[in-house]
């Protein structure tokens, strides 16, 4: 997971969370020793908890996911087909992006502005587009929704 690294020395085995810097939070570092959490797997879900309640205090919850693609997804926001998007190569305002298929079985998109319609006013709106194209809208997650959709929904 992004944020996220694995230490291994001799004598210490440690998950080390470092959140960058243009997040302003807290604390940006933290460390997550196995002897301390009772193995890797639990240590590792420690450090998780800790990003991603770090990063939802500071507002910056769509920093947990990323990819290295010019025009990537940042942030999963619990809608099944409405993603955050952002071209990290231009200065463009991120975008709220919903996905449907048209009747002809052809992926379709469209997005949404955050400069223009606000972070909530954009999810919203693609939320909608959702589901007026698909007649549903689930939420697997609400753990990362910037605000509650217009449109009825049901839980994954």
């Amino acid at each position: 997971m992004k944020y996220i690294y694995r230490k291994d020395s001799l004598d210490q085995h440690y998950y080390q969370v470092e959140i960058p810097e243009r997040v302003r939070c807290a604390q940006r570092i933290g460390t997550f020793s196995d002897n301390k959490y009772g193995g890797k797997i639990r240590a590792l879900e420690a450090a998780k908890r800790f990003l991603e309640v770090s990063l939802k205090n500071a507002g910056q919850q769509h920093l947990i996911y990323g990819h290295s693609y010019d025009t990537k997804p940042v942030g999963m926001s619990g809608v099944v087909g409405v993603v955050r998007m952002e071209d990290k190569n231009s200065n463009k305002s991120p975008y709220w992006r919903a996905s449907y298929f048209n009747g002809e079985g052809r992926r379709m998109y469209r997005r949404f502005s955050v400069s223009k319609h606000g972070e909530c006013g954009a999810f919203k709106k693609a939320c909608a587009v959702r589901f007026a194209h698909t007649n549903e809208l689930y939420i697997e997650s609400d753990a990362y929704l910037p605000c509650l959709p217009d449109v009825p929904f049901k839980n994954a």
